[in-house]
């Protein structure tokens, strides 16, 4: 399962996604480098950006 980890510019801040992304991988996942490609979501920023993102092949969204 590719899993996207994001937004960078969120509140988190890039290094926080990185934590969260070497986490996913070291759990076994497949990290997606963009949305588009991603089956679940760790999705670290506000609610504005995320229905931007989703698409019909999302299985399931972590929120923080």
């Amino acid at each position: 399962m590719a899993i996207y980890v994001g937004p960078d510019d969120s509140q988190f801040g890039p290094e926080g996604a990185d934590a969260v992304r070497e986490a996913v991988e070291h759990g076994g996942a497949e990290f997606s480098q963009t949305p588009e490609e991603a089956e679940a979501f760790v999705w670290l920023g506000g609610p504005d950006g995320l229905a931007g993102v989703l698409h019909d092949e999302v299985r399931w969204v972590q929120l923080p």
